[in-house]
């Protein structure tokens, strides 16, 4: 994921607590160990799962984009039309994770 321009590393959810107009925050960490806040996820008025969810998906982004571009390089590799093992499992791990899974 070199190549891309977002902020890199693994995306998890963090807690938003430091707010009242926002319940999570999507972030990484820096090489450094510094903490990187990717995203800021307001709470819906009368939907903390639906922010959860949201949350969630977004995290999810890398993982979502590692797991198509392995697609891409199946099916460039002259691979059949069914993903191969290790695209199925990362595209599992995303959708698992869109869904907010650990």
């Amino acid at each position: 994921m070199s190549e891309t321009k977002w902020t890199p590393g693994k995306w998890r959810i963090g807690d938003g607590q430091h707010s009242n107009s926002y319940r999570y925050e999507v972030e990484t960490v820096s090489p450094r160990g510094r903490r990187i806040v990717v995203a800021r996820i307001p709470t819906p008025k009368g939907s903390p799962e639906q922010a959860t969810a949201n949350a969630a998906l977004l995290a999810a982004a890398p993982l979502m984009f590692e797991a198509l571009v392995s697609v891409l390089g199946c099916r460039a590799s002259g691979m059949s039309h069914s993903p191969c093992n290790e695209c199925t499992r990362k595209i599992d791990a995303a959708l698992a994770a869109a869904r907010g899974a650990p």
